[in-house]
């Protein structure tokens, strides 16, 4: 249609290199790296932005370029440039009369013509200074070191291999170093991996700035001097319990030195437990180091429950044919009466993992502020009374409950934020406020403790009667089956059952899998009647960590009821 316009197009098209595609051929997995703008020209019947939505994955490809223009048919015209923002905020849009050729060419050529204006201002701005801030000793182009140097910086370190890929990808020329106009063009192309690829070279470029200098004038002035931390907390109870029969504490520390600590602690107890050629083998590329630790306080010494842990794990391993190819293989092992499972689990770097990663800079800046977020519960009656009790449920509430919350973060750079969203609608920010969410939690400090005495008149309440039962009846009603039959819920694997099946690869993988969790089961049982405690430890490497301490009388039946309802009633026991 547009090749058979007006002469001004043909003449456009004769003077320069301009490649035609469609959306069909994208959804067919043709699509184009390398170009220097985009144009997407539309001639439909009405229009509208739903039209636009439909072909986000072509357009989200497309509108990475920092150059990019839309030639519409006259439709839903304002719902059309709504639209065409949230591709790309920077973009051109006109329209011409639907079905109008003549209208449609001239109307691509002003679009081609804003586009030539654009990326001719952009080259001689901000990508001469992109460029300078890769080449470093100033030769007018860029060599291995030099990327290397510099994704150092941003946070995504490259290694020798990946470097040499990026390079090649870069490098049209071959001539082993990056000039200014094989710069521009990756510029121009959304600075993604030519190939198409995720490579790291596709986080680091568009990266041109560090994420301190997206923070500008007041906002910033927030950053300069001392870090200061502030502290904000509430309390909340009914009839406060000051020898909790049950507690949980779940403490969550930001990048800075007390998640340092729990990082190195781990690094060096679990590392050996990932096995990086077999993360690769799966065709994983780049991840985040994650850790993890479980602390169980059993009421003998723990040794027989790490030797039974690992002989069941290994079991459904050899069963499920992964021992080649699994990336990471727990750990466990005794320290007297405490049993212990830790890992190192790999994340892929993406997604959601990938937003909230704090950027190289930013963790500089607070390797030395501790911060936390801490929230503590205490029940006033034990997982034992719960259970035993043949009291009404509501009964173990009136026993007393306490909340508190606790925030110490860094003000200033809550105020930063702060004052940058305030000024600036850009997406810079967005890597660091998942990681910084707990900023925007907690703005009071207060404390709420109610008394109840006069327990006859919430019994006789109407909305109170389902919690009348008592534990157990109530998990009959709930699950049809009462909270004894619960806890002693085990799949009988000694049935008979044909060689053929016998001998099969799914049978061998459900019953491995069943027993794993029968063990989980009986060393639950093991921890006894009397108090203990259960630790856990979570680390995301420049990210954060989380740490989870539970303590109750007869804590391996709450942990028991919680495995046989949230899996091994839903998953082990119907396969």
């Amino acid at each position: 249609h547009l090749k058979n316009g007006d002469g001004a197009f043909k003449k456009l098209i004769e003077d320069h290199s301009i490649t035609f595609s469609h959306f069909d051929e994208f959804t067919e997995g043709i699509f184009h790296d390398t170009f220097d703008f985009v144009i997407v020209s539309l001639d439909e019947e009405d229009l509208t932005a739903d039209d636009l939505s439909m072909q986000s994955e072509c357009l989200e490809h497309y509108t990475k370029a920092p150059v990019f223009a839309w030639s519409l048919s006259k439709g839903e015209v304002d719902g059309l440039k709504a639209e065409a923002a949230k591709f790309h905020a920077a973009s051109d849009v006109k329209f011409f009369d639907q079905g109008d050729g003549a209208a449609r060419s001239s109307s691509f050529v002003e679009s081609f013509n804003w586009c030539v204006d654009t990326y001719n201002k952009k080259s001689d701005g901000e990508v001469k200074t992109a460029f300078a801030k890769f080449d470093h000793d100033n030769s007018n182009s860029i060599d291995q070191k030099e990327l290397q140097t510099l994704s150092t910086q941003l946070g995504f370190e490259l290694t020798e291999a990946e470097a040499a890929t990026a390079m090649v990808d870069l490098d049209l020329n071959g001539d082993g170093t990056i000039d200014f106009s094989e710069f521009k063009r990756w510029y121009f192309s959304g600075m993604k991996a030519y190939s198409g690829s995720k490579r790291t070279m596709l986080k680091i470029g568009k990266t041109t700035v560090s994420l301190i200098d997206a923070i500008k004038g007041d906002a910033k002035a927030s950053l300069k001097g001392e870090l200061k931390v502030r502290s904000h907390k509430i309390q909340v109870g009914f009839n406060t319990p000051t020898d909790p029969g049950t507690s949980a504490t779940v403490d969550v520390y930001p990048v800075g030195p007390t998640h340092n600590n729990f990082v190195a602690d781990l690094k060096g107890k679990y590392d050996s437990t990932f096995h990086a050629d077999n993360f690769k083998a799966l065709g994983a590329e780049k991840h985040v180091n994650a850790y993890g630790e479980v602390r169980i306080q059993m009421a003998e010494d723990a040794s027989s429950a790490a030797e039974r842990l690992t002989a069941a794990y290994n079991e459904v391993v050899a069963a499920y044919g992964m021992g080649s190819v699994i990336p990471f293989v727990p750990k466990a092992y005794a320290e007297g009466n405490t049993l212990v499972i830790g890992t190192m689990c790999p994340v892929p770097d993406e997604g959601p993992v990938k937003n909230a990663k704090v950027p190289a800079e930013i963790a500089s800046l607070l390797s030395n502020v501790d911060q936390s977020v801490k929230v503590k519960f205490n029940l006033g009656a034990s997982v034992a009374k719960i259970f035993g009790s043949p009291d009404p449920v509501i009964t173990h509430g009136v026993d007393g409950f306490g909340v508190t919350a606790e925030v110490n973060l860094v003000s200033n750079l809550k105020e930063a934020l702060f004052n940058q969203l305030k000024e600036d609608s850009s997406k810079d920010l967005a890597s660091v406020l998942m990681a910084f969410g707990p900023l925007f939690l907690l703005q009071v400090n207060g404390q709420l403790d109610l008394k109840f005495e006069d327990f006859d008149d919430l019994k006789s309440h109407p909305m109170m009667e389902p919690f009348m039962a008592n534990l157990s009846e109530l998990l009959d009603g709930l699950f049809t089956a009462d909270l004894e039959t619960l806890l002693t819920e085990r799949v009988e694997l000694d049935t008979e059952v044909s060689d053929s099946l016998k001998d099969s690869e799914d049978y061998k993988m459900v019953v491995a899998e069943a027993k794993l969790c029968h063990t989980a089961l009986e060393i639950f049982n093991e921890m006894g009647s009397e108090v203990s405690t259960v630790e856990i430890k979570a680390c995301w490497e420049r990210m954060a960590t989380m740490h989870v301490n539970l303590k109750s009388q007869a804590l391996g039946s709450a942990l028991t009821l919680g495995l046989i309802l949230g899996y091994y009633r839903t998953c082990v026991k119907p396969t």
